[in-house]
Parts: C-alpha cells; sequence; structure tokens
C-alpha cells in the first residue's frame, strides 16, 4: 500500500507558499486552475520522484498530476 500522506503535505505546503487556502480537494484541478505555478509544478514533480521513486515516461503531460487524485492514479500499480 503506497502512502499518500507526504503527496498531500507537500501540496498543501505548497499551497500555503504560493498564499492559497491549505485545503484542495482530491478531483480538484492544482495547476489548470491557477491554485499552483509551474514553478510549483516543477517542485511537487521532482517531490514524486524523489518520495515514489517515479520515472516520468517520455510522453509525459502536466495533466497526468493536475490533481491529487490524477497523481495517486498515476503512482499506483495497475492490477
Amino acid at each position: 500500500m503506497i502512502d499518500f500522506q507526504p503527496l498531500e503535505l507537500k501540496i498543501l505546503e505548497l499551497l500555503s507558499e504560493n498564499g492559497r487556502p491549505a485545503h484542495f480537494e482530491a478531483d480538484q484541478s492544482l495547476f489548470f486552475s491557477g491554485l499552483l505555478d509551474s514553478l510549483s509544478a516543477i517542485r511537487l514533480l521532482v517531490f514524486i520522484e524523489e518520495t515514489y521513486q517515479f520515472n516520468p515516461p517520455s510522453d509525459f503531460n502536466i495533466r497526468q498530476i493536475d490533481s491529487f487524485n490524477k497523481i495517486k492514479a498515476l503512482l499506483t500499480p495497475s492490477s
């Protein structure tokens, strides 16, 4: 079972650093809604890579990490 609490805390940290409320919905857009900026996207992706040993595929798109649930789906192995 993957522990997604560090991911949730990182998103909350990034929201706070961007002057946003420290709350988000699991399906809420993080980047296309303007909650987080492009620098936050890079920081979040690096965090995901380091914390979850994730290697983005060559066709990676920012939309794949635009919500908490999308990130969870990306990191959860298919059965």
